[in-house]
């Protein structure tokens, strides 16, 4: 019997399969990985895109997998695909109507992981960070914002588990526990998160940033926390969530809307 092909949907698989087996992928990392004409993965990967099966970064411009196969090689890889799809888009009107950039965080163990952000899209010149960047979730403005909505005794345990890392822990901050749960009730009665003064990013030197986080929320439970972005010189807290904060709120809100 003659064996029945389909070469497109071959390759498709093929495609996928290859992003699959690493985190994320360059268009000449698939050509090398595959061997398929980059016309060819080009089409594919536009299919693929517009299928919701593969997504590409605004940050790092670089292909990853969205769903589950024999061969994946991160058995999370799906776990925040959901939120990402929805909160992206909005991020980027966000964008486009204040100009400034924003990030998008996930909880990651006992730290905070930016897994895409609409820095490329803003006219101003920021740090630009890789996906999968790690900030400490105590001091992070899109920590703040997730811990304020978590119980007490879970924000301990992240503590405990941490307190003698001098990256990780809230001892990087001199702070102990009690006076960091105070620093979260001043972030549940503003409605939003900001950095820890003595915060200054996870570079060797200071990023000069200021920032705001609004977690998300999907059937009442934080999936995961929306940040906005500046230079701390352009303009101080007050100046800037006058300008910008409502707007800011309005993205959070909608993409919560939109989740549950």
């Amino acid at each position: 019997m003659k064996k029945l092909e389909n070469r497109s949907l071959d390759r498709g698989i093929s495609l996928l399969q290859a992003l699959a087996r690493v985190e994320s992928s360059s268009l000449a990392e698939l050509f090398h990985n595959t061997g398929l004409p980059k016309s060819t993965l080009r089409r594919l990967l536009g299919t693929l895109q517009e299928r919701g099966l593969v997504r590409r970064s605004l940050l790092d411009k670089r292909y990853r997998c969205n769903i589950m196969l024999p061969t994946s090689v991160d058995n999370h890889i799906t776990e925040h695909i959901d939120f990402l799809q929805v909160a992206l888009p909005l991020a980027c009107k966000l964008t486009k109507d204040i100009q400034w950039p924003s990030d998008i965080h996930v909880k990651d163990g006992n730290s905070m992981k930016i897994i895409d952000s609409t820095r490329p899209l803003s006219p101003f010149l920021m740090y630009q960070m890789n996906v999968d960047f790690k900030v400490n979730i105590f001091g992070s403005a899109t920590g703040m914002a997730l811990m304020a909505h978590m119980p007490a005794d879970e924000v301990k345990d992240i503590h405990l588990q941490t307190k003698d890392d001098p990256q990780w822990g809230l001892g990087r901050f001199g702070l102990h526990f009690g006076q960091y749960l105070e620093e979260l009730k001043r972030t549940q009665r503003r409605g939003y998160g900001r950095r820890l003064n003595s915060y200054s990013g996870e570079r060797v030197r200071d990023d000069k940033q200021n920032a705001i986080a609004k977690a998300v929320f999907k059937d009442g439970e934080a999936v995961g926390v929306l940040a906005l972005l500046w230079p701390r010189e352009y303009m101080d807290y007050h100046e800037f969530t006058q300008k910008y904060l409502a707007k800011f709120q309005q993205t959070a809100k909608l993409i919560s809307d939109e989740l549950s």
